[in-house]
């Protein structure tokens, strides 16, 4: 098969950006892979993408001006169709790619054509909400549009039942994400010893701000546990984490690495993993994690309730309790028993995520797309 994908952009170090490429390396064993991303040629993937894959740039140059933008767009636009008629691809997948969602849909008819929604259906009402404001006419039409346009669609993939739900779309599918990591072997856990995980951008979305109010109030009552925050990020949530970096009692207990090629060690070396995320898709880093068999807190969001068994291997928190969060941050720190029982079930749970159950979802789509374009 002659695959093309399309996504916003290569150089984010996301978590789109991991499952997208994680997905084409695997792909390019058995068909022909192309990639479309809204950027430059020059740009360089966040993430190991094997050489057989097909890698092309819409954008030239960075434009500023309102008229160079348009300008830039319809260059853009015009060489999307250049690329999509030399390729002559099979299947079309837009990673919910920005202002090409909107078109696509009208383009190429007998190619078949799948969006891919990575954010949760409430994730883009609280997006839309902080962004531009309660109830804004944007917001309105915004998804307005994507009522109009989702359905167009040969399908639209969700990662998980409650969106599919809630989308409510006749074309709307189910296939959540993978990961490639490797489980690790459940070992016995000290208390004293007892470190904490944070992984993810440094952002709104992620709460890093209610990581920090968490983290202090957790600290205030316990002495011994350590926390560990990986992601990369800029903007007044990374200067919030500097500064309490630099002026909290409690930054001595928090290390922070800005980024990782080696993020299983740290999942290796840690006790439990939190997020503190407003709204979520699928997040990948509790995949990760329950995969590392690491039990997981979290807020009761969707996608986190995906992965997160409440009582089973974690904890669900109503968003966004801080006090009911340290809470059970203290009870699993101080309970090694109920530790060991969880880290056992998270393994289980994530079984139902492992890459050639999957993949293999996607290629059965892939095919009966294609079969059914050929006989209409």
């Amino acid at each position: 098969m002659k695959l093309l994908y399309v996504i916003t952009q290569i150089t984010e170090n996301g978590g789109v950006q991991r499952v997208i490429f994680d997905k084409l390396n695997y792909l390019v064993e058995n068909n022909s892979i192309d990639l479309i991303h809204l950027g430059s040629n020059l740009d360089t993937p966040s993430f190991y993408v094997d050489s057989r894959i097909r890698v092309h740039g819409l954008s030239l140059a960075n434009k500023s001006s309102v008229k160079s933008k348009i300008e830039n767009f319809i260059r853009s636009i015009k060489r999307f169709r250049y690329l999509v008629n030399s390729i002559k691809p099979d299947v079309i997948v837009n990673a919910n790619t920005v202002l090409i969602s909107w078109f696509l849909p009208f383009m190429y008819k007998k190619v078949p054509k799948i969006v891919e929604l990575h954010q949760s259906y409430d994730g883009v009402i609280i997006f839309n909400r902080d962004a531009y404001g309660e109830n804004s006419l944007r917001s309105k039409f915004l998804m307005l549009l994507r009522n109009i346009i989702y359905p167009l669609y040969d399908k639209v993939v969700v990662l998980t039942r409650t969106d599919q739900q809630k989308w409510g779309y006749k074309n709307c599918i189910v296939i959540p994400n993978f990961t490639n990591l490797e489980p690790r072997s459940i070992q016995s856990i000290d208390k004293n010893d007892f470190t904490f995980i944070w992984v993810g951008r440094i952002c709104h979305q992620k709460g890093v701000d209610l990581l920090l109010d968490v983290w202090t109030q957790f600290c205030k009552i316990d002495n011994r546990c350590q926390l560990v925050v990986i992601g990369d990020g800029t903007g007044k949530y990374k200067q919030l984490l500097d500064k309490y970096l630099s002026e909290s009692p409690y930054a001595g207990r928090l290390t922070y690495i800005p980024q990782t090629n080696n993020i299983s060690e740290y999942y290796a070396q840690a006790s439990a993993f939190i997020s503190t995320s407003r709204f979520e898709g699928l997040p990948l880093v509790l995949v990760e994690a329950a995969t590392m068999g690491l039990p997981i807190i979290g807020f009761n969001i969707t996608g986190n309730d995906e992965v997160i068994m409440n009582g089973q291997n974690g904890y669900l928190i109503a968003p966004y309790d801080i006090h009911a969060f340290t809470g059970k941050m203290m009870l699993l720190s101080d309970n090694s028993n109920e530790l060991q029982s969880m880290s056992v079930y998270s393994k289980e749970i994530a079984k139902r995520f492992s890459k050639k159950e999957v993949m293999d979802k996607w290629v059965n789509l892939f095919v009966s797309l294609i079969q059914t374009k050929e006989n209409q």
